[in-house]
């Protein structure tokens, strides 16, 4: 038996919020602040309140979150998301973590419309169990915190919502607003508990009690004071110490920096390990705060740890997740991931390079680094980690919290190489001998959803319908050949074969498609026409759009009479063409010259042209059928990229019970499993695992190549309609699709940089030891899933 380890990636699509069939929502009184239900229209009938989609950047992201909550014995996650329609109202989903996706149980979901509170833009969402059931949290930009009480079954309780503002707890802070302008971001808060919240609201960096509404401004001057008072015989304390509790302000109080981001760091044992809160200020120092709110709402000790490798705070951007840190405790050491995007290049060594192709290489404005020491000891070090150049933003980054040594796992939106679309980048930094992390990554392979988008984009600029339509209908109208192509497409977007973008096979939702239609089509409405079903609009619209199209050919065509004296007012006509002429114009090329030859026939038989004008006809009907599929295949791209906005990548969390990572995107929940799987295999069955390995490694070469994956994609196509003709029971393969699909493995097998010389012999060894009988039985056997689940 031979053991072999295998990286694995699954993106698995666990809920879309914006296509429930029938949404149960509440919405909140402004008044009573009480819930009542309100009834909803069934996905794709209800009116998009807005003319385009929202700013994802500005609207969508504080919305997004996942919690684990324990309900009973059993361990839920309560997953929520702005709608892309309706970002002011929120999507609830509530599943079991250990059988979200095994026992294909259904999440209870839930809409959340908080319109009438009249909140700011949501920065950041939590939810925590308590025993009567679920308590959920929401904060806006100005520090306002409004809390929802739901039963274990994610039904309203009979609780007024809380309403908790931020002059509620700073009594000061309306004031200081207006001079500093500033407002939270979701990096700038930190909940303790469900009841107890450590935030940085500029200039103050504060605990929150929200129960009692009151806060606790830090000091590191008060804290320090503290260390040094507990650790000798004196007890002195500053004489501002009243003023702290009570929140005041107080010049000795604003002793540092305003914050620009902070954590809570976890730990393996968090009953018995310490807890500590770190901050990342605007000078670039960072601090680890120890805290015990049972204790003290204010920190019991603080030091400052190493910044000297960090970015100076001038280069910082100002975009969303531009600072981000992270943290876990291992015993008595500690580690602290911080993210740092700039604007421009830090040092020399971040400028642009010509690679060895002649390619202007330019390396990523995200840093990453990893600061490491002993609880027990004052001094830290800083590691920093080499960062993909295609790494664009920060989703997310956590330390593994089910690994026993230190291994930093983040995720980054980039851009993909091969194509230039935004995607998806898995990131781990496993454990190092020499530093407590490798400064070099390992990325995880391609399962992700947009590796799926990217094939089914290929796929779609692959498509082609038209020449076999004309060959095989030789005999029939244009109309009769318009007909068919229109029924193929409407058959390909409502009734798909292949794998999409989404993860599934559904069609995509009705709002991507009135979006994609009134972006390519002028006059078109982004709501649902009365009395038409979606493919009757669908169809309608693209005859309009070819209606649209001839009419311009024709008027183009059309010539115009010029004199040779040209008065003033002619230039002032505001007629080009006659109206009569216009209204006797054909709208089809094909038909204007099958129209004007019909009463000539014997004519044009005795000019002796009869060959070149049917030659001219069926350029023009070629050419008008060429037209038509490409207005098809624009529509299909414009729908795809609909659907890569709602593919946008919000937030990510990972569970601290399973190595699972759940991704919140901008219009679905996955939940992605990246292990390191040690499988089991015979000896006599490796030969199969060989051929499974140069399999994986030829396809991965030909969807990296946009020929190759064209190709591969259009004879893809052309298979699966002859099954779906059932073609292969009356007459056997077409030999040229043989031959191409033969000589497109051989291209890639030649040009493949995956596969070494002594791979190609190792591969030519293997298939000389096996039979016909083997060959067939590897092809037909299914494939294992080794995501263990």
């Amino acid at each position: 038996r031979s053991q072999i380890n295998i990286e694995t990636m699954a993106e698995i699509p666990l809920v879309y919020p914006s296509h429930v069939a029938q949404p149960r929502r509440y919405v909140v009184d402004g008044h009573t602040l009480t819930l009542r239900r309100e009834e909803v229209a069934p996905a794709g009938l209800e009116p998009s309140r807005k003319d385009s989609l929202p700013i994802l950047e500005d609207e969508l992201p504080g919305s997004a979150s996942v919690s684990e909550i324990l309900l009973g014995s059993q361990n839920y996650l309560l997953s929520t998301c702005a709608l892309m329609e309706n970002p002011e109202i929120l999507s609830l989903t509530l599943s079991p973590a250990s059988s979200s996706i095994s026992d294909g149980s259904s999440p209870r979901m839930l809409e959340l419309d908080y319109r009438q509170l009249e909140l700011q833009s949501i920065v950041k969402v939590e939810a925590f169990s308590e025993s009567a059931g679920i308590r959920l949290t929401l904060v806006d930009c100005q520090g306002t915190f409004v809390t929802v009480f739901f039963t274990q079954h994610l039904t309203p309780v009979n609780e007024a919502c809380r309403v908790r503002k931020a002059t509620d707890y700073v009594a000061e802070l309306a004031v200081l607003q207006q001079v500093t302008g500033s407002e939270l971001q979701a990096t700038m808060i930190a909940f303790v508990n469900a009841s107890t919240v450590i935030m940085a609201l500029s200039p103050f960096l504060m605990t929150v009690d929200l129960e009692s509404s009151a806060s606790y401004c830090w000091s590191e001057t008060q804290c320090l004071e503290d260390m040094r008072a507990r650790q000798s015989s004196f007890t002195s304390l500053l004489t501002n110490v009243s003023d702290l509790v009570l929140g005041k302000l107080n010049d000795q109080v604003m002793d540092m920096s305003p914050t620009s981001a902070l954590c809570l760091s976890t730990a393996s044992n968090p009953l018995l390990d310490s807890s500590y809160c770190i901050t990342l200020h605007s000078d670039g120092s960072i601090r680890q705060w120890k805290i015990d709110v049972s204790v003290s709402s204010l920190p019991l000790e603080v030091r400052s740890l190493d910044n000297t490798k960090l970015p100076v705070p001038s280069t910082w951007s100002d975009s969303r997740n531009a600072i981000c840190l992270c943290s876990r405790t291992y015993d008595t050491t500690y580690a602290v991931g911080v993210h740092i995007k700039t604007e421009g290049f830090v040092n020399g060594s971040d400028a642009p390079v010509e690679d060895g192709d002649g390619m202007i290489k330019t390396p990523s404005d995200c840093h990453l680094y990893v600061l490491y020491g002993n609880t027990q000891e004052s001094s830290s070090s800083c590691a920093a980690l080499s960062v993909p150049d295609d790494a664009v933003s920060l989703v997310g980054m956590s330390f593994s919290p089910t690994e026993s040594r230190c291994s930093l796992s983040v995720l980054f939106d980039s851009l993909d190489g091969g194509h230039g679309f935004p995607a998806t980048m898995h990131l781990v930094y496993p454990p190092s001998i020499m530093s407590i992390v490798s400064s070099e990554p390992v990325q995880a392979g391609q399962g992700s959803l947009d590796t799926v988008a990217s094939a089914e984009r290929s796929r779609i600029q692959s498509l082609l319908l038209g020449p076999s339509l004309l060959d095989s209908m030789t005999e029939s109208t244009i109309e009769e050949i318009m007909h068919e192509m229109d029924a193929w497409y409407l058959k390909y977007l409502f009734r798909p074969m292949f794998p999409r973008g989404t993860g599934t096979v559904t069609p995509p939702s009705p709002g991507c498609i009135h979006r994609a239609l009134a972006k390519l089509i002028h006059g078109s409405s982004i709501s649902k026409e009365a009395g038409l079903s979606l493919e009757l609009e669908v169809i309608r619209k693209m005859y309009e759009w070819r209606q649209r199209d001839i009419r311009k050919l024709v008027i183009a065509m059309t010539p115009t009479r010029k004199s040779n004296r040209v008065s003033p007012r002619a230039s002032e006509s505001p007629s080009i063409i006659p109206d009569e002429a216009i209204a006797a114009t054909p709208f089809s090329v094909y038909d204007a010259l099958v129209q004007a030859d019909s009463p000539d026939d014997e004519e044009m038989e005795g000019d002796g042209n009869t060959v070149q004008n049917w030659e001219k006809i069926e350029q023009e009907r070629s050419a008008e059928v060429e037209a038509h599929e490409k207005r098809w295949r624009r529509f299909l791209l414009q729908v795809w990229e609909e659907e890569r906005a709602g593919r946008t990548p919000l937030f990510s969390k990972w569970l601290s019970t399973r190595p699972i990572q759940t991704i919140v995107r901008a219009n679905a929940i996955t939940i992605v499993d990246i292990t390191s799987v040690q499988e089991q295999r015979e000896g006599s069955l490796q030969w199969k695992v060989d051929l499974d390995s140069f399999a994986l490694r030829l396809m991965n070469s030909i969807e990296r190549d946009r020929k190759q994956s064209s190709r591969l994609h259009a004879i893809e196509q052309q298979v699966s309609n002859i099954i779906a003709k059932a073609q292969l029971a009356l007459q056997p393969l077409e030999q040229g699709l043989v031959e191409d699909l033969t000589a497109l493995a051989r291209s890639a097998l030649i040009e493949s940089q995956d596969l070494s010389d002594a791979d190609h012999d190792r591969l030519n060894a293997t298939l000389d030891r096996l039979g016909p009988s083997q060959m067939i039985e590897w092809i037909q056997e299914t494939p294992r899933d080794l995501t263990g689940m």
